[in-house]
């Protein structure tokens, strides 16, 4: 996790696990995997389990790593804190 100033940020919509792994190896200093308003409708759930998988098993190194997820009231939001929280983010 980066403490203190933050250079640079890179969203990265979840539903392209492609973009994932290169965003792995991109000198960012804070990866925003995005679950919300970057990915289909119809692709949600394939972006959460991208999302798990890369949380789980890429070596994004020192980089801050944060989820973005639907509100949490509604129920994609529900769904993507059950997803995510498990994996350890740095943040939601």
């Amino acid at each position: 996790m980066i403490n203190g100033l933050r250079r640079s940020a890179l969203y990265v919509p979840c539903d392209r696990e492609d973009m994932i792994e290169k965003a792995a190896g991109v000198p960012a200093d804070l990866l925003l995997l995005n679950l919300e308003d970057g990915v289909a409708v119809s692709r949600k759930e394939m972006a959460r389990a991208n999302a798990i998988r890369a949380l789980k098993s890429l070596d994004f190194g020192a980089r801050e790593l944060v989820v973005r997820i639907h509100p949490p009231q509604s129920e994609a939001g529900r769904r993507d804190l059950a997803a995510v929280l498990p994996c350890g983010p740095d943040g939601i």
